[in-house]
This record gives structure tokens, C-alpha cells and sequence, in this order.
């Protein structure tokens, strides 16, 4: 029988389509159940950046956090949603800029990082167009009209996975691994924003 080791090509971590960043393959089997095991744990730490659109009235001193379940969106069943009866689900949110006026009603910017403290499929975007702040040029989960508008000046779903953290198979000690922001990216940044930390 094909073991899931196998079956995956050692691949532990995914990434959702067209979102960038940094990934997790095990190189053995061992390796490969051991970090899967930390991830089940929750004991790997993810960070994300994000473009959103508006931000929440939640939000308190540049921080907010959702914590609502995730399941299969009924209506549509590509997409997942914040619904009663989903896997428990939290992200943690910090600003790190943000450019015009920002309010959850307007069509302002900001740049978030973002900290899932669970791994459900597609957690940042659902929790984030829950709270009336989609990711940038999100084909999935943006209304129609709003990503046409978007992908005139983004090439993609502005979703970056930026480090992750977990302790290496072989022994104690905690690893880190980043990913820069890729070019496209930073370009969408040098448009919209006056900033240097991602360029």
C-alpha cells in the first residue's frame, strides 16, 4: 500500500493556488510524519501578508482577531465560509500600512500580516471576507465587478506566505523560514503605497 508520504511527494504544507511563499517538504518519511504531526499540533507557526480591501470596526490599536468556523460554503460548494457547525478556525491580524482613508465601507487599502492559529483550506481569505475585507484581486471570494477592477493593477491574489517556524525533525532546535515578497508583488506595493520594507 502507497504510503501518504508517497502519495503527497513529501509535501506537507500547500499553499492555495496562485498565493506565494514559503512551502514544507519533507525529504523521508520520518521527517515527513514529524512535522506533519507539529502542524496537527498546531505548535508550527505561520505568518502571511496580505492586500486587503477596508478594514474592520473591530480592529483595536492596528490589531484585530477572528475567530469563527470554517466549512464548506453551502451555496457554493468551491467556496468555504464562516459557518455554524465548521472546524474551529483563528487568524490573528496586524496592520502593518495602509494608504487613503481606511474604513470597512470605502475602497481604501491595507497591508496586513496575517497568523492563522489553526490551518483550515483557504482560513485568511474566508475570515477576512467575513469581516468585510477581502484579499486584493481574490477571483474566488471578491465580487465580480470589484476583481475586474483589481486585476488592472494586480497580477494576482495579493496572499503571501511569509515565514514559517517549526522544530527540525533531527533534534530541538527551532527553524525559520522566509520567503521575500516576490516581484510582482512588490511592484503592486510601488504603486499603491510609499514604502521600502518590501522592496
Amino acid at each position: 500500500m502507497i504510503s501518504e508520504f508517497e502519495m503527497r511527494q513529501g509535501i506537507i504544507h500547500r499553499l492555495d493556488k496562485d498565493t506565494s511563499g514559503v512551502m514544507v517538504v519533507g525529504k523521508t518519511k520520518e521527517a515527513f510524519e514529524n512535522i506533519q504531526k507539529q502542524f496537527k499540533e498546531r505548535v508550527v507557526k505561520k505568518e502571511y501578508v496580505a492586500l486587503v480591501h477596508g478594514l474592520p470596526s473591530m480592529m483595536r490599536e492596528g490589531k484585530f482577531v477572528v475567530d469563527a468556523p470554517v466549512g464548506r460554503n453551502p451555496r457554493n460548494r468551491i467556496k468555504w465560509a464562516v459557518v455554524e457547525g465548521g472546524r474551529e478556525a483563528v487568524t490573528e491580524f496586524e496592520v502593518i500600512e495602509t494608504v487613503g482613508v481606511v474604513t470597512s465601507l470605502d475602497n481604501s487599502l491595507a497591508l496586513l500580516r496575517c497568523t492563522p492559529k489553526s490551518g483550515r483550506t483557504h482560513q485568511i481569505r474566508v475570515h477576512l471576507t467575513a469581516v468585510n475585507c477581502p484579499v486584493v484581486c481574490d477571483k474566488l471570494y471578491l465580487g465580480r465587478k470589484q476583481y475586474r477592477e483589481d486585476i488592472k493593477w494586480c497580477p494576482r491574489i495579493f496572499l503571501h506566505a511569509e515565514k514559517l517556524g517549526f522544530v527540525h525533525p533531527k533534534g530541538e532546535k527551532e527553524v525559520v523560514f522566509e520567503a521575500r515578497l516576490p516581484e510582482d508583488l512588490r511592484e503592486v506595493l510601488g504603486k499603491k503605497f510609499q514604502m521600502t520594507k518590501f522592496k
